[in-house]
C-alpha cells in the first residue's frame, strides 16, 4: 500500500503544476502562431507542385532510368575496352622475343658444344651443319668463327668456366638485341640449341643449363623447351629404332612397313616443331 500511496501522491503534486503553469500560458497567442506556421506550410507546398507538370512526371522518371542505363552500358563498354587492351598488350610483350644474328647464333651453339668441355665429333658436326643451314657465307666465314669461339673457351678458363661461358653467351645475346640483322627468332635459337646438345645422344646438366639461361635471356617460354626437348628425344628413339630394323635379319616385307611407319612419326614431330616455331 505504500507504494500505491507515493504514485498517487506524485500524480496529484504533477497535476497541480501543470494547472499552475497554464495559467501563465497566452492561448490566443499560441493559436495565432500555430494558425500562422500551417498557412506557411501550406503556401510553399502549393508554389512546389505548381511547378511541376503532372505529365512530365513518368517522363522524368524514364529519363531518369534511361541515364543510368547508358551509365553502365558506358561502363562496361570501357571494361571491355580496358580488357582488350590490356590482353593486347600482353601478347605483344610475350611475342617480342628477341632475336639473334647469324654470327651470334653460331657462337653460342659453339659454346654450348664446350660448356661440359666435352666437344665431340658428333657435335662438330652438328655445329658444321647448322652453320651451312643458317649462314649462306659458312664457308668462307668459317675459320674466322671458330677462331673466335675457340678463344671464348680459352678466356672462360681463367675462373668460373660455366659461369664465362654463360657471360659470353649473355653478350652474344645482348648485341644482337640491337642489330638489324637478328632474323633468327629466339625459339629456332632454342631449337638449334638443343638439337646440339643431343648431337652425341646425351644432353649434360651443363648444357641443360645453358639451354634454360638463353631461353630466358631470349624471352621462350620454359613449355617451349619442354616440348622441344620431348619432341628431340621422340626422334633420337626412333632413330635408334630405324638402326635396329637395318641391321635385323627379319624379311624385308616385314621390315619395309615399319620403316615407313617410322618415317612417318618423324616427318609428324618435324611438322610439329616446324608449328611450335612459327606459332
Amino acid at each position: 500500500m505504500a507504494f500505491l500511496d507515493k504514485l498517487s501522491k506524485t500524480l496529484s503534486d504533477t497535476a497541480t503544476k501543470v494547472t499552475e503553469a497554464s495559467k501563465n500560458i497566452d492561448t490566443k497567442q499560441i493559436q495565432k502562431n500555430l494558425t500562422q506556421t500551417i498557412n506557411d506550410t501550406a503556401s510553399k507546398v502549393k508554389d512546389t507542385a505548381s511547378s511541376i507538370d503532372p505529365k512530365d512526371i513518368p517522363g522524368s522518371l524514364s529519363k531518369m532510368a534511361s541515364n543510368a542505363g547508358q551509365a553502365i552500358t558506358k561502363h562496361n563498354e570501357e571494361r571491355k575496352e580496358t580488357q582488350k587492351t590490356a590482353k593486347e598488350l600482353l601478347n605483344q610483350q610475350q611475342s617480342q622475343q628477341s632475336g639473334m644474328t647469324v654470327h651470334d647464333a653460331m657462337t653460342v651453339i659453339y659454346l654450348l658444344m664446350s660448356v661440359d668441355r666435352n666437344y665431340t665429333a658428333e657435335e662438330e658436326t652438328v655445329f658444321l651443319s647448322a652453320g651451312k643451314e643458317i649462314d649462306t657465307q659458312f664457308d668462307q666465314n668459317k675459320e674466322t668463327l671458330i677462331t673466335e669461339c675457340t678463344s671464348l673457351v680459352k678466356e672462360a678458363e681463367s675462373g668460373l668456366f660455366e659461369q664465362n661461358i654463360h657471360d659470353a653467351v649473355a653478350k652474344a645475346i645482348w648485341e644482337s638485341s640491337s642489330s638489324p640483322d637478328a632474323t633468327i627468332s629466339g625459339k629456332l635459337m632454342i631449337w638449334n640449341m638443343i638439337a646440339a646438345a643431343y648431337a652425341d645422344g646425351i644432353c649434360t646438366n651443363e648444357e641443360h643449363n645453358l639451354i634454360e639461361f638463353a631461353a630466358k635471356e631470349l624471352k621462350v617460354e620454359a613449355e617451349v623447351i619442354l616440348e622441344m626437348e620431348s619432341s628431340m628425344k621422340t626422334l633420337l628413339a626412333v632413330n635408334r629404332e630405324e638402326d635396329w630394323l637395318k641391321d635385323s635379319t627379319k624379311p624385308y616385307a616385314i621390315v619395309h612397313p615399319q620403316m615407313e611407319e617410322l618415317e612417318n612419326r618423324k616427318t609428324n614431330i618435324m611438322q610439329g616443331i616446324q608449328a611450335l616455331l612459327k606459332d
